[in-house]
This record gives structure tokens, sequence and C-alpha cells, in this order.
């Protein structure tokens, strides 16, 4: 049996960092569902998504991102991926999703793609 060791971890900004390591698959993916809708209700919509140390992903695994995706943007969030290894990278190029996140090398990287803009912070 395959197994997703996933953790949370809550972020200044409302933005939620999750670290998954194993197999995203047939098995796993009821968890992942539902952790992914832990946050949701949380109203936490700015996600990292760390995937270096994800070994396989399933199509269907796949498509939970893109449902994220989906959920984010109705509510102005965003998701920025870090990783992930070539195999599962090249997986998502075949599959476009390359085109519609934002994929950073670090989990330093991703929190900058959240840090709020120096221009839209006002003096007082």
């Amino acid at each position: 049996m395959t197994t997703l060791h996933r953790v949370c971890e809550k972020l200044p900004n409302n933005v939620m960092f999750v670290t998954a390591k194993g197999s995203l698959d047939i098995n796993t993916i009821p968890g992942f569902e539902k952790m992914v809708a832990e946050i949701f209700a949380a109203n936490c919509y700015q996600i990292i998504f760390d995937l270096r140390e994800l070994i396989y992903i399933s199509s269907r695994g796949s498509g939970l991102f893109i449902q994220a995706l989906q959920t984010v943007e109705k509510k102005n969030g965003k998701i920025v991926i870090v990783g992930p290894n070539p195999k599962i990278m090249e997986i998502f190029k075949m599959l476009g999703l390359n085109q519609i996140f934002t994929f950073v090398a670090t989990k330093d990287a991703a929190i900058k793609v959240f840090a709020p803009s120096q221009a839209n912070l006002k003096k007082v």
C-alpha cells in the first residue's frame, strides 16, 4: 500500500504551506482531498504545495491541483508549487499545468510570491 505523508503549516499573510511526501494516488487521494477541504473551510486561499519529496502522482492526483486552483481563483487566491522532482514536473508539463501554476525551487521563493509588495504598503 502506498503512503502520503502531509504536513500543513500556517505562515504569515494567511498562507498555508503544505508538504507532501510519498505518493498521491488512489489510496492517498481521499486524505489529501480532506486536508485541502479543511484548508478552504478555514478561509485560506493562499497555498504553497511543497512537492519536492512527492515520488508519484496519478492523473487524478494532478486533477486535485486543478480543482484546488479553481477554488482559490474564485476567492482571489493563489497556489504556488515548490519543486517538484523532474519526473513529477514532466507529468505536469505533459498536462500543461506548467502554464497555469507558479513553480519555484524553494520554500523561501514561494513565500516571496505572497509577500506584500513594498509599493502597495502605505506609510503611516
